[in-house]
């Protein structure tokens, strides 16, 4: 069984060994999960009410437009960086380009990274609106479809969420511990303002989640 002392400490060696690359791609990835949302409000009083009605119109638009980037371009951008860390947490690496965030956009790979992507985010969401709990659980048992992808670009999306789901039995619990020891580290960087979270907390995190990644997949046979 693997230690989460051990996945840390190796993550943050690939982390320090390729500072700023991972620094800016964590930022890529912050952005890519948080980039496709929008909001608004209007006012529905009857005097204004066709403008109001514009208004709906163009939120609707904007967010079904904002929608279309998440899963068309945003999505395949954050596998793409879960690419670089799993590619940087190799002990025989050289420096890992930041340009590997790119790698779905090339060569024929954009449009199962799409599906697999829009397949794994729509099944944990589902879960999570039928109860909070279950949706947690399957958050995790599906945690490492972005890196399997990243494995097999070609995987289909249901066997990627049943290959997770294997590979996590046994190691969700574990894996929970671990992200909740991250918390003293999130705490100062809130303290920071965001700064230690930039610089040294998110990109850490990262790497070591891509150790993980690897750990768990040696364990279970699969090639990494």
């Amino acid at each position: 069984m693997w230690d989460r002392r051990e996945i840390k400490s190796r993550g943050k060696a690939a982390f320090k060994a390729n500072y700023w690359a991972c620094v800016i791609v964590a930022l890529i990835l912050t952005f890519s999960i948080g980039g496709g949302s929008s909001s608004g409000a209007a006012n529905n009083t009857e005097e204004d009410a066709a403008p109001a009605k514009i208004s709906v119109t163009l939120l609707g638009g904007a967010g079904l437009l904002g929608l279309a980037v998440q899963v068309l371009a945003l999505n395949p951008l954050e596998a793409g960086c879960k690419r670089f860390f799993i590619e940087n947490s190799r002990a025989d690496r050289k420096k890992t380009g930041i340009d590997e965030v790119l790698y779905f956009f090339k060569e024929g790979r954009w449009g199962n990274a799409v599906k697999v992507m829009f397949v794994y985010k729509l099944v944990i969401l589902l879960w999570s609106l039928l109860l909070i709990v279950p949706g947690i659980v399957k958050g995790y048992a599906y945690r490492l479809v972005p890196y399997l992808l990243n494995e097999n670009p070609n995987i289909d999306a249901r066997e990627a969420l049943d290959l997770s789901s294997r590979m996590m039995k046994g190691n969700k619990s574990s894996a929970f511990v671990y992200d909740l020891s991250y918390i003293g580290w999130y705490l100062l960087g809130v303290f920071t303002l965001g700064i230690l979270l930039i610089f040294h907390v998110q990109p850490w995190v990262l790497s070591s989640d891509a150790v993980l990644c690897r750990t768990i997949a040696g364990e279970r046979d699969y090639s990494y």
